[in-house]
């Protein structure tokens, strides 16, 4: 009986031994005055003997492919340099309060790390010390830590929200450098801060973090004028005013760049990796050992090499050439690099697509590697850097400052009662380029023609066919495809008068045709105070359009006021702008 008892004992033994880790003993541990300067064990779970005060240099280095668990003493002061480097299956860490200095690279390459505290005793965090931890979620910073040096959290790619404490005084360059998940920061929100920012002392704090949204407490942010993009493009702006013709040599590389491509936003972004792909960086003439330089779109073609104007006026051309509007911003970079005249002047584009201006760098998305032997970069042969096409706002102000802004004049600037459904318009793809203007101005029939004929082909995705009308004053393909579809008449059997302007009851004639033929249908019409000042053969029309109502309950022909509907007022062009945006929304 005591033997068959024994024998359950010792295998339950086993059995505990094979399902907790081993513990390392007291003699495995090297310790010369409080510092542990080597562990000689080969356990996956450590306990520190208490007593022991400072982590040495790599003191787990012989354990950094398998220690998995580690018991900080409470006795412990310092974790020095690179003392758990490269601790790649260690997965939590719990830093004592007695801990006031935390080394370089001290736990760098833990990529198993998932949550951290770093408590507020510990005043310094030294350069790198979290870098590459690529599994850490969670991080809390407690109030009473005061430095974080460079490139703490480098690579910390799971990282998506920090908080810094006001206690801290000092953030050292690149301390989230390629955070690429990180969308929110806050940081302290204190004088030290602020007046190292402006003196240059937070160097590329948050480089790489494409994903970055928001951030809190940054005097970066609320000084410099540009971070959103959208302050480049200062009050009103309309994108058509930013499209131009090009050559036929521009036009057909354009072309066959986008060939097959129907959306904007792809032919943007086609076009970025074309030019980031083809045109190869001038270094020769940036480290000043050439003169001359290409610039102009064409040159830079023949040349296939430039700086960043020529990158940026190829491809502002190239996505002319589509009929996208774009921009050539200049501007700065604060990447530390300047060119041989010490200019650290830069420039690149913003395009206008899928109704909002998204930024792209051709100039930086031309990768480049660093010559070892010279210390110069060098061209990468052709690789595409992503990083810098529709990148987030507050990721590309680090780096970039824009030191132009347009605007329109006050003539192109629509009413303020007209404003935001212009703008919904245009983002609709409504309003042709040369219609983005002058909007209080009278628009014409040909103009009027030109609004049906893209509101009737972008809600049916269908292009109207437009055979030769039978007038011997304009050949506009939009009068002649209005004309075939039966939105307009002739002014005369042979005349159409473009350039003459309509009134409301004649708009409304033309309003009411259109949504015939689109199939929609209308409810009663209103009942207007002029209703006998309404032509006969508007009627119709008049009473149509007037109860037709649109997704947001919008009449798309209302009346003008005090039950009038003014049928021989002229119809200005922000007016027949709003109507065919509501038409546009009718059946949605």
């Amino acid at each position: 009986m005591k033997k068959r008892l024994f024998s359950l004992m010792l295998a339950l033994c086993l059995c505990l031994s094979l399902a907790v880790p081993v513990f390392a003993a007291h003699s495995d541990f090297l310790i010369e005055n409080g510092v542990l300067t080597e562990y000689k064990g080969s356990d996956t779970a450590v306990t520190i003997p208490e007593g022991v005060t400072e982590i040495g240099k790599e003191a787990f280095f012989r354990v950094s492919f398998t220690l998995e668990e580690v018991t900080l003493p409470q006795s412990l002061t310092k974790i020095g340099s690179s003392g758990f480097w490269g601790c790649v299956k260690l997965e939590a860490i719990d830093i004592p309060a007695s801990v006031t200095e935390i080394g370089d690279n001290a736990f760098a390459s833990c990529r198993a790390l998932t949550e951290l505290t770093i408590p507020g005793t510990v005043k310094t965090v030294g350069n790198s010390a979290f870098m590459d931890c690529t599994a850490l979620t969670g991080l809390t910073i407690e109030p009473g830590v005061e430095t974080l040096e460079a490139s703490a959290f480098w690579g910390c790619t799971a990282l998506t929200e920090v908080t810094i404490p006001d206690s801290v005084t000092t953030l050292g360059p690149g301390l989230f450098y390629g955070c690429t998940s990180l969308r929110r920061a806050v940081l302290p929100n204190n004088p030290q801060i602020a007046e190292r920012w402006k003196m240059g002392g937070t160097v590329n704090l948050f480089q790489d973090c494409n994903a970055l949204e928001e951030i809190v407490n940054s005097p970066f942010v609320y000084e410099n004028q540009h971070v959103e993009a959208n302050r480049v493009v200062e009050g009103w702006v309309n994108p058509g005013a930013y499209v131009a013709p090009q050559s036929q040599r521009l036009t057909a590389l354009s072309d066959q760049i986008c060939a097959g491509l129907s959306d904007d936003y792809e032919k943007v972004h086609a076009i970025y990796r074309w030019v980031a792909g083809n045109i190869a960086y001038d270094y020769e003439y940036f480290y000043g050992r050439k003169e001359t330089l290409a610039t102009a779109p064409e040159e830079v073609l023949d040349a296939g090499l430039t700086v960043c104007t020529g990158y940026a006026r190829l491809t502002q051309a190239l996505l002319q050439a589509q009929g996208i509007p774009a921009l050539h911003v200049r501007g700065t970079s604060t990447n530390g690099l300047t060119d041989k005249n010490g200019s650290s002047g830069h420039a690149w584009n913003m395009a206008f697509a899928d109704g909002r201006w998204v930024i792209l760098d051709a100039t930086w998305g031309r990768a480049n590697v660093l010559d070892e032997a010279t210390g110069e970069l060098k061209d990468a042969g052709g690789e595409v850097d992503e990083q810098w096409f529709d990148p987030k706002e507050l990721f590309f102000a680090q780096t970039h400052t824009a030191q132009v802004s347009f605007s329109a004049q006050p003539a192109d600037t629509p009413s303020d009662w007209a404003r935001d459904d212009v703008w919904a318009a245009i983002c609709g793809k409504l309003v042709p380029n040369d219609l983005q203007g002058t909007y209080t101005a009278n628009i014409t029939r040909e103009e009027f023609c030109r609004l049906m004929v893209a509101l009737v082909e972008e809600k049916t995705g269908t292009a109207l066919p437009a055979p030769a009308a039978p007038f011997t004053d304009t050949q506009s393909p939009a009068v002649a495809a209005a004309y075939k579809a039966g939105i307009v008449k002739g002014a005369s059997v042979t005349n159409f008068d473009p350039n003459g302007s309509i009134t409301r009851q004649e708009a409304a004639v033309m309003l009411s045709r259109t949504a015939g033929l689109l199939g929609l249908a209308a409810g009663a019409g209103e009942t207007f105070a002029d209703g006998g000042s309404i032509a006969s053969w508007a009627a119709d029309g008049v009473a149509f359009t007037s109860g037709l109502t649109d997704s947001t309950g919008a009449r798309v022909m209302g009346g003008t006021g005090d039950g009038n509907f003014s049928p021989a007022a002229l119809y200005s062009r922000e007016q027949a702008i709003l109507t065919t945006l509501r038409l546009f929304r009718c059946g949605q």
